[in-house]
């Protein structure tokens, strides 16, 4: 059941849209750099918009903009708007060139229902003012604000990408407020079928995107100056052609050159090449301005691309109450339509003539006649002794176990297909996780066996569609008593199949508080434990780079020649070299231990925590060529934890501070050298949770989910129950 409470989340995202980011979250929506290119190049001190290109920006626009989507259609279906509506948008000539060349609108409309309204507000605003008189279909969802924010505006919110199904210009009005002319156009929007994505996909593309980001405003800058650049190139081409011109005709130069001194006619030449050379800057210029231009529109459309799918993934719990809401309309209209016929008929009827009514009893007296025969010939008809008890049973009560029946078998398909939906996300994802974990070279392996569960729900999904196709068939039936008897153990079989179903969705390890089902606990416990390998592929990786660093520092302690060592004996060297080296074998030792012992899937891994081990690691040892390929081999595991997550280094450079703060200088004024020693060994343990206790092996209770077990019990009790 769709719950059309709107959130404070989505309340918040709606009022930062139209108070706050309407212009930059619409440019997100858009697949047009030059109209981002002509905001960013505005007056800084007349600029009203302001887009950031940041990647946490890009984020909140994407995260509101989807909230202000399910907002819409949350609105719109639960008052259950059903009337045609003419909209009215004030705006210039140039968005209205721009829609004619489009497939469809791929932005948010705000709107009036004021014609008068919408010339008012923009004919005072625009040089070449336009009103767009805009018809909705039915099923396009749009919003009134006040309805939602309780105030005082009378602006209507359409939803975006919406089909353009003819746009036509219509007579001209005159504006009440300034007397200027205002061109109308008539504009038919359609609900378009948004297009969608598999998980993976969306959330490649959703990581593409943001990895690009951080390039987008540098390049729309480039695009700015270089515009700028050859301005003032096409103005200097003008001068030197009017120059060229007038030397090569003899004429004199003194009045309209002022500021150009010492030309000679004979200097032809010299100008001719400037003038190429001005042309060809002109050119480069002009051809890195167009590679950014499409740089920056290739990233727009993906990010069209990217939202149409998330609103596609938002329009789906909608979609079951769309169909019911379109078939409620064509009824009422197909109701209406009947009404005026028969108010029609009526009005023939009390104006026909007395002859006409004659005529028309004529016929009924022989069509009653013509009944009474048919009657006769039915009574006729020998009864056997089922049918009569048939007769005896309440035509409603067969109605209603019908229903009933029935819409079991709807609501058993609808969670089935959705279980199997929820299976092959999990598959997905998990396909996901290997790949991450095969380009970091972590050991990741899925927990749950989606793979048999699916199996186990399509053969599900079979039998319910088959106890479906029965209850239609016996539906069909004539015979009463048969027919209920038949349903009634459908209902009971439907019943008990529900509430194994339900019981599949309950989590089997979340909270009382926790809002995760089954499948989106898998998810997280799969989640994790792709972040459990990626931690101990880290941890080995770090931990064999320090086992060869300490067994460098061991050989070289053993290497010491003997006059090293004879000067040892007098000045206590020896001892503190075998000190060191006793300590050297306890971090030994301690990384050893660790890295037998396997990390705990219970532990709730943060990809920031591992980020910020990495970077301590290569901050320290990145000019150490003992490890290189170790360093080199984190830095790759880090850029694909960048690919594939969202990490903010702020973040990460405040764990580094918060894990090197524990690390501070000791004041060593009265500390000996072997104490000094123990404290280098405590804080290289400490540092990355070496533990010379990992030996002990805590039995880690093993996952297991029987979701497969459970769904193969449901089979079983279908198979049994010999419909």
């Amino acid at each position: 059941m769709i719950d059309f409470n709107i959130t404070d989340e989505e309340l918040n995202a709606l009022k930062t849209y139209i108070n706050e980011n309407y212009e930059a979250m619409n440019q997100m929506l858009v697949s047009d750099s030059e109209t981002d290119i002509a905001l960013l190049s505005e007056d800084v001190e007349n600029q009203v918009v302001h887009i950031s290109y940041l990647r946490n920006s890009i984020i909140d626009y994407f995260k509101n903009i989807k909230l202000v989507y399910k907002l819409l259609l949350k609105r719109f279906y639960f008052d259950d708007k059903k009337d045609n509506i003419i909209l009215y948008r004030g705006t210039n000539i140039a968005e209205v060139e721009r829609i004619k060349n489009e497939l469809f609108i791929d932005r948010f409309l705000v709107t009036t229902q004021s014609q008068n309204d919408a010339i008012d507000k923009y004919a005072s605003n625009w040089n070449r003012p336009v009103c767009m008189n805009i018809a909705l279909e039915k099923d396009v969802p749009y919003i009134f604000l006040k309805d939602v924010l309780g105030d005082d505006n009378d602006a209507i919110l359409i939803s975006p990408f919406t089909k353009i199904e003819t746009i036509i210009e219509s007579k001209e009005i005159i504006s009440n407020s300034n007397s200027k002319t205002v061109k109308t156009y008539d504009l038919k929007l359609q609900k378009q079928d948004l297009d969608a994505l598999d998980d993976k996909d969306r959330y490649g593309l959703y990581n593409h995107i943001l990895d690009n980001s951080y390039s987008i405003k540098r390049k729309i800058e480039e695009c700015i100056n270089l515009e700028k650049e050859n301005t003032i190139n096409f103005e200097n081409i003008r001068k030197l052609e009017q120059l060229l011109n007038k030397l090569e005709n003899n004429e004199d130069i003194s009045e309209d050159f002022e500021d150009i001194e010492n030309i000679e006619p004979n200097d032809i030449i010299r100008i001719t090449n400037e003038l190429e050379d001005l042309k060809r800057e002109s050119n480069d210029l002009f051809e890195a301005r167009k590679q950014n231009i499409e740089f920056i529109n290739n990233w727009k459309r993906n990010i069209a691309v990217y939202l149409i799918a998330e609103c596609r993934e938002i329009e789906k719990d909608f979609d079951e109450l769309r169909d019911e809401l379109l078939k409620e309309i064509e009824e009422q209209e197909k109701q209406e339509q009947e009404r005026e016929e028969l108010e029609k008929a009526k009005n023939d009827e009390n104006t026909e003539s007395d002859e006409t009514i004659s005529e028309n009893n004529e016929k009924l007296e022989v069509n009653s006649e013509e009944l009474s025969d048919s009657n006769e010939i039915e009574e006729e008809k020998e009864k056997t002794l089922e049918e009569i008890i048939e007769e005896e049973l309440v035509d409603e009560d067969k109605e209603s176990i019908i229903y009933i029946s029935k819409n079991g078998c709807k609501e058993n398909l609808i969670e089935v297909k959705k279980i199997l939906e929820k299976i092959n996300n999990l598959i997905s994802k998990q396909q996901s996780h290997a790949k991450v974990a095969g380009n970091i070279g972590a050991s990741y392996s899925a927990l749950n066996n989606a793979f048999e569960m699916r199996k186990s729900a399509e053969k599900l999904l079979e039998l319910i569609e088959n106890i479906t196709e029965e209850t239609r068939e016996t539906c069909t039936k004539k015979q009463k008593k048969p027919v209920i008897e038949k349903l009634n153990k459908i209902i009971r079989i439907n019943f008990e199949v529900s509430t194994l179903i339900n019981y599949l969705n309950n989590p089997k390890i979340a909270g009382k508080n926790s809002k995760l089902d089954r499948f989106g606990e898998m998810e997280v416990i799969e989640e994790n434990e792709l972040k459990r390998c990626i931690a101990e592929k880290i941890r080995e990786v770090r931990g064999e780079a320090e086992l060869k660093k300490l067994k460098d520092d061991l050989e070289m302690l053993e290497e010491k020649g003997k006059f090293s060592r004879f000067l040892g004996i007098f000045t206590g060297q020896n001892k503190l070299d075998s000190f060191t080296m006793d300590q050297i074998e306890i971090r030994q030792t301690a990384i050893r231990k660790t890295l037998s012992k396997k990390l705990s899937l219970a532990r709730n891994y943060s990809i920031h925590e591992l980020m910020a081990e990495i970077q301590i690691f290569i901050n320290e040892n990145d000019d150490d060529t003992l490890i290189e390929e170790d360093v080199k081999v984190l830095k790759n595991i880090a850029e694909e934890l960048r690919r594939n997550y969202i990490i903010l280094e702020s973040k990460v450079n405040s764990i580094i501070d918060e894990k090197e703060g524990k690390n501070l200088p000791v004041r060593d004024k009265n500390l000996s050298k072997k104490e000094l020693i123990e404290i280098q060994t405590y804080r290289f343990l400490n540092k990355y949770g070496y533990d010379l206790n990992s030996s002990v092996n805590e039995e880690e209770p093993k996952y297991q989910d029987t979701m497969a077990n459970e769904i193969n019990r449901i089979l079983e009790y279908i198979n049994s129950a010999d419909i």
